[in-house]
């Protein structure tokens, strides 16, 4: 069938649009949870596909096509500020492939990138040198010139927006 994608086969194109369609949603769908924003991941992944027909071999077509929209998955929550943004870190976190490791760990290290990047800049810029550099919030006070109380107060305001929006995936953090 890839073969037949390759050489500009519209009924091959058609039968993987057909094969996966709903598997691909539902993987979509789950991270989410707006139906038509999953069908425009899935969509956009299969029109690629077609695009790219000619460009690269596939080797199994659906855990390239997972990937796929795993990836569009990440787009689309950076795009949309999706307020499911966090399931995806469980089912990464929980996925039972080994040779996905690598893989979810880059889209968990992504997924990360992307909410500190939504941070506000202020807020943003306590949290990189609290969890990330392990400043305590004398040394971020004073290397930011404010007061350190301000800096207790955002870390602890970030801590409670986890806690209240995310206190499910606070077992998957170290």
């Amino acid at each position: 069938m890839l073969e037949a994608i390759a050489s500009g086969s519209e009924p091959a194109f058609n039968e993987l649009f057909r094969r996966y369609w709903d598997e691909l949603y539902e993987l979509a769908w789950k991270s989410l949870k707006d139906d038509m924003l999953a069908r425009e991941v899935v969509h956009d992944v299969l029109v690629k596909i077609w695009q790219r027909k000619a460009d690269k071999p596939i080797d199994n077509p659906i855990a390239y096509l997972k990937t796929a929209v795993r990836n569009r998955i990440i787009d689309a929550i950076k795009v949309h500020k999706n307020k499911h943004f966090f399931e995806l870190f469980e089912e990464i976190a929980s996925s039972p492939y080994v040779a996905d490791s690598p893989v979810l760990e880059k889209n968990l290290s992504e997924l990360v990138m992307a909410w500190i990047e939504a941070l506000p800049r202020k807020r943003k810029a306590i949290f990189v040198r609290h969890f990330f550099k392990q400043l305590s919030t004398r040394e971020i006070a004073n290397e930011l010139d404010i007061n350190q109380k301000t800096v207790q107060n955002q870390v602890g305001r970030t801590l409670e927006y986890l806690r209240k929006h995310f206190s499910d995936l606070l077992s998957l953090l170290p």
